[in-house]
C-alpha cells in the first residue's frame, strides 16, 4: 500500500510538473504574441507618423507654390500650355524666373485666347516665336 501511495504521489507530482511546464509554455507564447502585437502596433504608428509628415511636407510645398507667383505660374503653364514645346515652356519658365511681374501677369490672364496671345508675344520678344 505504501508503495502504491508513493507511486501515486510520484505520478501526481509528475503530472503537476507537466501541467506547470505546459502553463509556463502557454504563458511564454502569450508573452511573445503580446510583444509581437506591441511591435506591430509601434511599427504601424511610426508608418502613420511618417505618412502624416510626408503629407504635411507635400501641402507645405503646395502652399509655397501658391505663395510664390513664379512657381505657381510655372505649374500653371505646365498644366495649361500642353500645346507648347518643351523649349517654349523652358523659355517661359526662364521669363517667369527673371521677370516676376511676367509670372503675375500670366496668372492673371484668365481667358485662353488672351493668354495664348500674350505667350506668343512674349516668345516672339524672346526670339522664339
Amino acid at each position: 500500500m505504501d508503495l502504491e501511495m508513493t507511486k501515486s504521489n510520484a505520478e501526481a507530482r509528475e503530472e503537476r510538473k507537466r501541467l506547470e511546464r505546459e502553463q509556463l509554455e502557454r504563458n511564454r507564447l502569450e508573452r511573445n504574441r503580446l510583444e509581437q502585437e506591441q511591435l506591430e502596433q509601434e511599427r504601424l504608428e511610426r508608418e502613420q507618423l511618417e505618412q502624416e509628415r510626408l503629407e504635411r511636407e507635400h501641402w507645405e510645398q503646395v502652399l509655397d507654390h501658391q505663395k510664390d507667383p513664379v512657381l505657381g505660374a510655372i505649374d500653371h503653364m505646365q498644366e495649361m500650355e500642353t500645346d507648347l514645346s518643351a523649349d517654349h515652356q523652358a523659355i517661359l519658365a526662364d521669363l517667369f524666373n527673371k521677370e516676376h511681374d511676367s509670372a503675375k501677369v500670366y496668372l492673371a490672364l484668365k481667358t485662353d485666347p488672351l493668354r495664348k496671345a500674350w505667350i506668343k508675344r512674349r516668345l516672339t520678344q524672346a526670339g522664339s516665336g
